[in-house]
């Protein structure tokens, strides 16, 4: 997938959001006006109507933002290893849980994390529930195949490798109004900046990583219309297992978003 099949999935979910809230509202109109000619009922069909706009209206802002896209005509190779470059852009799919998308800066995706259980009654679940059910996440590569598994327990993140074994437990704490995280080979704490914006660093005050938004190159801009999408720059010296252990903690971050 590339950034501008990307945006153009994100246009037909809306759209298919839009044209499914538009049926409730439509059968209370019905009922209302010709059945049981009890007017006040149309009242309830405003919040299916409203969410159908604004549904539609993303719709829209996608479609547009498919058409924006300059895609470089260089053909470029994807392997595993451009999973765990120093900067990568990252995106949201509409889904009952997280489903998030890594994008490389000239635009293909080379990975995600999404919840595992994607049945479709999790739509329907309330957030202060989901809460307190026990999650395990997937970080897949460019080809979709598994790397590891994160299990989201209450007071830490099980990595497990698909052989299902054991590679590490990130425990988490809170240090002042900072979120403390327990890695394999030291502790990580996470500041919000701002709202959009997180500062990863260690104890001694090294950056590890930081997710920005607001801010692109130009040339990455023709890609990702999308202005503030967030855009997540780790320290080179970084292994590859210290950035799996880094990718967990995007789950605590995003595990509402487009939920």
């Amino acid at each position: 997938m590339n950034i501008q099949q990307y945006y153009q999935q994100s246009a037909a979910a809306s759209l298919n959001a839009s044209l499914a809230a538009l049926i409730p509202s439509i059968l209370l109109l019905i009922y209302a006006f010709f059945i049981s000619q009890t007017y006040q009922l149309c009242l309830l069909a405003i919040p299916f109507l409203i969410y159908s706009f604004f549904c539609y209206q993303k719709f829209l802002l996608n479609q547009n933002r498919a058409k924006a896209v300059k895609l470089s005509t260089t053909s470029f190779e994807l392997s595993r290893t451009h999973l765990f470059e120093s900067d990568l852009l990252i995106t949201f799919m509409p889904a009952p849980s997280l489903r998030l998308l890594l994008f490389t800066p000239n635009g293909m995706k080379v990975g995600e994390i999404r919840d595992q259980s994607f049945f479709k009654l999790r739509w329907l679940i309330p957030n202060i529930i989901e809460k307190h059910m026990m999650k395990k996440y997937v970080l897949y590569d460019y080809k979709d195949e598994p790397i590891v598994y994160y299990r989201d327990l209450k007071d830490r993140i099980k990595i497990i490798s698909p052989d299902n074994q054991e590679i590490a437990d990130i425990f988490k704490g809170i240090s002042g109004k900072e979120k403390e995280f327990f890695l394999e080979t030291r502790s990580l704490f996470i500041k919000n900046s701002s709202l959009q914006d997180y500062s990863f660093h260690s104890s001694d005050g090294t950056q590890l990583a930081r997710i920005q938004t607001g801010w692109m190159p130009l040339e990455w801009a023709e890609r990702f219309v999308h202005v503030n999408t967030p855009i997540l720059s780790m320290n080179e010296k970084l292994s590859e297992s210290e950035k799996i252990q880094l990718f967990s903690l995007l789950i605590s971050l995003y595990q509402y978003v487009d939920h």
